[in-house]
């Protein structure tokens, strides 16, 4: 991004690997525009130099936020369920209650 000058085309393979969000896209997309340096994306064939690509550039991006948002509510989903039938996420205790009170009572002592 820091060796693009006016008239360049920065060329990606695909519109993810250039982006993590569609906030993130945009902000690099303003910044091209600027520049005035064209995007052109190899997989979805679309060039952002002329209106049409630009359009389908935009409406990829919307799209692409769309899915990430859906997915990541279906996880959320996925989660609260698997918790309701008795999942237990994190770390296991490599403890048991006895050794920590043992634990606890040494640290007790030393404290005091």
């Amino acid at each position: 991004m820091e060796y693009v000058r006016e008239g360049d085309t920065l060329v990606v393979t695909r519109l993810d690997r250039l982006a993590r969000s569609t906030l993130h896209l945009c902000q690099i997309a303003d910044k091209l525009q600027g520049q005035q340096v064209n995007l052109q994306l190899l997989d979805q064939n679309i060039d952002t130099s002329d209106a049409t690509g630009r359009l389908l550039f935009h409406m990829l991006s919307a799209i692409s936020q769309f899915e990430t948002e859906l997915c990541s509510d279906r996880q959320i989903d996925g989660i609260a369920k698997a918790k309701e039938g008795g999942v237990r996420f994190g770390q296991q205790n490599r403890w048991t209650a006895e050794q920590a009170a043992k634990l606890q009572a040494r640290k007790r002592i030393r404290l005091s």
